[in-house]
């Protein structure tokens, strides 16, 4: 059995925001020449079907554009299709994120390299005339493969930043690791009294684990405490911060500036299948901020986070959901329980036991 590290259930170490207000890097289709995207190396064996893209705003009509899987040469698109089908034209909506399907799905060689780029295709282009693309978040999602670029009619460009927005998707409905078909990421003050009071993710264990600790991407300004805790679905309270919160003149006393939080508490279990709700609340007016993720769909954001989602309520009412969006808020898992190769029962494995029996 290999080694496994203490670590967030959620992937909140993807999460590397530090901006206080994180904003969209945009590309203008203006001009028939002008094309951006991303390069990546694709998964083989698994077919790609449709691009994903948020257009961010449009001027006047806005021209038909184009989507195409390229090959690449140098580190360059090379202008030419990877397979007979691997285009489709579409036309931008303003303020939206639109899944478009290729012509014909596409399984790419093992091995190979890929553009995904939007351009024009027809129509009146110009300043009058365009659509602007999301290109890629800054300073989120610590290590990616795939590389942002555009083209301005003579070169392409690398575009500073991490997370591409263009992304591929496959027939599947899986995304391209490394990328997110993400909408935006916001901070957000909760405080006390607030409305709502309460935010975090309610998700879905994948197995017995025990957790050690409650984590969350987070801020705290001045006079600012928050407690995370960890529920059962029907609201018993399993472990919490509530003896020891975050407060501002310990951890993370600025407002300019992010991390990962990861506070030890007391050992609980958790059962496979069983339904839990990991939350973050302030403890007084001053509060705390928390990252909120909202995705393309409810699809696109299990592709990246599992059967996480994000909930919130106000004082010790219900917790209303939202599909789309996940709070940057996990337990940390200490120990996983590891089934045996036949399906029977096994020894709960901790970080550093590489070996052990399986029941």
């Amino acid at each position: 059995m290999a080694w496994l590290p203490r670590r967030p259930l959620l992937p909140l170490d993807l999460v590397a925001d530090r901006a206080a207000n994180p904003a969209l890097t945009g590309f203008a289709i203006d001009a028939a020449t002008k094309r951006a995207g991303t390069l990546f190396r694709p998964l083989p064996n698994l077919p790609l079907s449709q691009v994903g893209l948020l257009c961010q705003q449009v001027v006047g009509t806005p021209p038909t554009c184009e989507v195409r899987l390229e090959t690449v040469l140098n580190g360059v698109p090379t202008g030419n299709l990877a397979g007979p089908a691997t285009r489709a034209t579409f036309t931008p909506q303003a303020n939206t994120f639109q899944w478009i399907p290729l012509e014909s799905p596409f399984t790419p060689a093992t091995g190979s390299s890929l553009a995904l780029l939007v351009g024009w295709s027809a129509g009146p282009v110009g300043t009058a005339n365009s659509a602007t693309f999301a290109l890629r978040l800054p300073a989120c999602w610590s290590g990616q493969n795939p590389s942002v670029l555009q083209y301005n009619g003579t070169t392409w460009t690398p575009v500073g930043g991490v997370l591409p927005l263009v992304v591929p998707r496959h027939a599947d409905g899986s995304l391209l690791p490394g990328t997110a078909a993400l909408r935006s990421v916001n901070w957000i003050l909760l405080t006390n009294p607030g409305n709502p009071s309460e935010v975090g993710n309610r998700f879905v264990a994948p197995c017995d684990a025990t957790l050690d600790a409650l984590c969350t991407a987070t801020r705290l300004p001045t006079g600012g405490r928050a407690t995370l805790r960890l529920w059962t679905d029907t609201g018993a309270l399993l472990t919490s911060l509530d003896s020891q919160p975050l407060d501002a003149s310990t951890d993370l006393a600025t407002t300019a500036a992010s991390g990962v939080v990861q506070a030890p508490v007391t050992p609980c279990p958790i059962s496979a299948g069983g339904v839990y709700v990991c939350s973050q609340q302030s403890l007084t007016s001053a509060g705390s901020y928390f990252a909120k993720l909202t995705f393309a769909d409810a699809a696109a954001r299990e592709a990246l986070f599992g059967p996480a989602w994000w909930v919130q309520r106000t004082g010790t009412g219900g917790w209303v959901e939202d599909l789309t969006s996940v709070a940057a808020i996990s337990p940390r898992v200490s120990a996983w329980s590891v089934p045996s190769p036949a399906g029977g029962g096994g020894l709960l494995r901790h970080p550093g036991m590489c070996g052990g029996m399986f029941g």
